[in-house]
């Protein structure tokens, strides 16, 4: 399972992503969601546990987000 986070900044320093999710069983991207830090993992486990009653404390999880430069790219 690969968790690829997309990282956008505005210009007033608020912090937006989206989180897509690659596997076998499962694939979904989400809405663009306000959030900071590894945000991105928790949109992700949200929907994961929610939707597909997958639990993602069973995978490693690697924090490395993809920082784009136009909102658009997310």
């Amino acid at each position: 399972m690969v968790i690829l986070g997309k990282k956008w900044q505005d210009v007033n320093g608020n912090t937006y992503h989206t989180s897509e999710v690659i596997s076998k069983e499962v694939n979904f991207k989400s809405d663009i969601t306000y959030g900071y830090g590894n945000q991105f993992v928790w949109t992700a486990r949200e929907i994961l546990e929610s939707e597909y009653n997958i639990n993602i404390d069973d995978f490693m999880v690697i924090d490395k987000p993809i920082y784009v430069d136009r909102k658009r790219d997310l």
